[in-house]
């Protein structure tokens, strides 16, 4: 997934900080269909500009909802070794996931 070297658990501390940020009805769309968002993070984890859709889930509502998630959480967690990762893999989100 292009995790390029975070720790086993840092990917599952990020989606559960995004997942408290998800206002999104998984009901309103058929299958799980996957959004990837590419983001820009300054040292400390802020997010920087605004993130980038890669790869649609095909449902501009899913699509939408996921960006304006990943927006409300703002920063991202320092990974164990006390630095958020660089470039930042890329995050993605099922709706029934969340």
């Amino acid at each position: 997934n292009g995790s390029g070297g975070v720790s086993a658990g840092y990917l599952g501390r990020v989606a559960a900080l995004i997942k408290r940020n998800v206002v999104f009805d998984p009901t309103a769309v058929s299958g799980n269909p996957a959004v990837e968002i590419q983001i820009q993070t300054s040292p400390d984890g802020t997010i920087v500009g605004t993130p980038r859709i890669v790869k649609s889930s095909g449902n501009a509502s899913w699509d939408d909802a996921a960006v304006r998630a990943i927006q409300r959480t703002e920063v991202m967690p320092r990974d164990t070794d006390g630095r958020v990762p660089t470039p930042f893999p890329v995050i993605v989100m099922r709706p029934k996931d969340f």
